[in-house]
């Protein structure tokens, strides 16, 4: 790890307000953390956390289509060029390295090389162990998978993507009500989080329970962020209706909204 502490603490609290927004996962608020963490880092270059935090933000922010793939890819490059020079040692490091491999370039073997780098550098990185779970998910080895998370979840319960990524799994495998268990209790760490009520709106199409699918639209309207997927959630319902001329509507809302 970085023994480095900061030496700017308008830094440090610009790093600080970023990694909050971040960990709220908060569509709506991705330019505050881009700019936070480009300020904390524009003040003390030698710290390494907002690096860090950026590239996850740019990770995540890719996978959800806000920024460009390419544009994202660059910009981590970028930042893990500079993290090198810093220190080599640095656990995260290879754990970006991972993430970028696993969600935007597709080398899951060389992303599962790394995690173990990282993990071999810091042992209990609790988000190193659940991107391992998902990569060993990803190869079908679900057994390693649920190790992985459960080992991430006993070492930071308030995570806020290990219960999802549980949960996630366990839709997969065909458990419904664990899955709504675990997502659910990820709702209540990450509430503005939007790829879990994405799962359970599938869950409830999985399950035959496609008329919970409005009150629950309703209920979470005023999530930030919820209104953008609404039309996703209605075509989903529509279609498990058999009700085609909603269901094309629904799929025009959508494709003018990519």
């Amino acid at each position: 790890t970085d023994p480095y502490y900061p030496q700017n603490n308008k830094a440090l609290n610009h790093y600080l307000k970023a990694q909050y927004y971040l960990t709220q996962l908060d569509s709506t608020r991705w330019k505050d953390i881009i700019k936070y963490f480009e300020l904390s880092i524009s003040l003390d270059p030698k710290f390494s956390k907002p690096m860090i935090g950026l590239c996850h933000c740019y990770t995540w922010l890719s996978s959800i289509g806000q920024v460009d793939s390419v544009t994202a890819r660059k910009k981590i490059d970028t930042l893990i060029e500079e993290l090198l020079e810093l220190s080599p040692e640095i656990s995260d490091i290879y754990q970006l390295k991972a993430d970028k491999e696993f969600w935007l370039e597709w080398k899951v073997l060389q992303s599962l090389y790394n995690l173990k780098r990282s993990l071999e550098l810091k042992p209990n990185n609790s988000t190193a162990l659940v991107m391992k779970g998902l990569v060993h998910a990803s190869l079908g080895n679900i057994e390693c998978a649920f190790q992985s998370l459960f080992q991430a979840e006993k070492i930071d319960p308030f995570s806020e993507n290990v219960k999802y990524c549980i949960g996630l799994l366990y839709h997969y495998a065909g458990d419904s009500q664990k899955a709504r268990d675990y997502i659910q209790a990820n709702l209540e760490v990450s509430p503005n989080w939007l790829a879990p009520y994405l799962t359970l709106v599938e869950i409830m199409c999985s399950t035959g329970e496609v008329d919970e699918i409005p009150p629950f639209i309703e209920k979470n309207k005023n999530v930030p962020g919820f209104e953008s997927m609404v039309p996703v959630f209605m075509g989903l319902y529509a279609g498990k209706k058999a009700n085609q001329d909603e269901a094309r509507h629904r799929l025009k809302e959508i494709s003018q909204i990519l």
